[in-house]
């Protein structure tokens, strides 16, 4: 008998590390505008277009986001999707900012996107605090990723060095 592939279409790779991140995704900015806010819609979507991560906004600077909860949570992974946070950073309050990500992961979360854009250049101090200050409340294993720019050239003050450093963002 043959097993099946996991959700999401990845098949087992020996030797191979399995994170939300190797799965096909969509991202939520606003869980009301999505499916007009209906969970078993989203979950539907997710299905039908082989969606295996769900990316959702959890944050914004030292705010955190209500709609990442377990109403939302908890049918996407009984649907087998993972549910990965998702929170945009200021550089402004970076221990505040650790805090809000780590209760995304609290809640649930499979694993966390750090989106930090041009609010955060030159702010290599405030990086490598929200990065230390995250990585003690969420762990040094937790899966962290970096939605931020693309090109390097483009922004010689971005902090890549702090957020994709040691102990930093993985993907």
């Amino acid at each position: 008998a043959s097993a099946e592939p996991p959700a999401g279409g990845l098949e087992e790779t020996p030797g191979r590390s399995h994170t939300p991140y190797d799965r096909q995704g969509m991202w939520i900015w606003y869980v009301s505008h999505s499916e007009g806010g209906s969970v078993p819609a989203i979950v539907r979507r997710a299905k039908q277009n082989g969606i295996g991560t769900v990316y959702v906004k959890a944050g914004d600077g030292a705010t955190v986001w209500n709609q990442f909860n377990q109403s939302l949570i908890g049918p996407l992974h009984k649907a087998g999707i993972d549910v990965c946070a998702w929170q945009f950073v200021y550089g402004d309050a970076p221990v505040a900012e650790a805090k809000v990500g780590a209760t995304a992961v609290h809640r649930g979360a499979d694993c966390l996107v750090i989106d930090a854009e041009a609010d955060y250049e030159g702010k290599y101090a405030a990086a490598d605090l929200y990065i230390a200050r995250l990585r003690e409340l969420i762990g040094a294993d937790f899966p962290l990723s970096l939605a931020g720019f693309p090109y390097v050239d483009y922004h010689p003050a971005f902090p890549y060095s702090v957020f994709l450093g040691p102990g930093g963002a993985e993907f």
